[in-house]
């Protein structure tokens, strides 16, 4: 799955979990669809959790991109996953003083209204994951992240 813990994409894969769809999971989290799909083919891991499609930026073209990258690879299962973003800010900040803000590029598409409303002059820095963006604000490079609220607690 795409990781570090605390992205979508780890919600999606303990979701499969709770519904059956796959036991005894054991995680791996990678940096990238290319990297699950390559954990699979070359027998790292049985299955990739990726996301193939969000409401607001359509198709996640990597995803798309690595299907292509190997040999063919078939689709298990879906699974919908209600996403909700939570900000999370480095301690001591208000909303007001926050100046730069990491999410993953697609989670962007689906917050940049908001932020427009909330925080107009705040800069995007692009990161590999919602969850490497919220690790970004623990080691204080950013100033705030959009991630799932797990990824708050972790």
């Amino acid at each position: 799955f795409l990781g570090p813990a605390g992205t979508f994409t780890e919600a999606a894969l303990v979701a499969f979990g709770e519904m059956g769809a796959v036991n005894d999971i054991e995680q791996l989290p990678v940096n990238s669809p290319s990297e699950a799909f390559k954990a699979v083919r070359e027998g790292r891991a049985e299955f990739a959790c990726v996301a193939i499609e969000n409401s607001v930026d359509g198709a996640v073209t990597t995803t798309f991109d690595a299907f292509t990258e190997g040999e063919p690879l078939q689709v298990y299962r879906e699974v919908d996953l209600e996403v909700a973003f939570a900000i999370m800010v480095k301690k001591g900040l208000q909303l007001a003083d926050v100046h730069t803000i990491a999410t993953h590029p697609v989670a962007y598409q689906q917050v940049r209204g908001w932020l427009a409303e909330n925080i107009p002059d705040v800069k995007f820095q692009p990161a590999s994951s919602n969850g490497a963006a919220a690790e970004a604000v623990s080691r204080g490079e950013v100033d705030a992240a959009a991630a799932p609220e797990r990824a708050a607690e972790i």
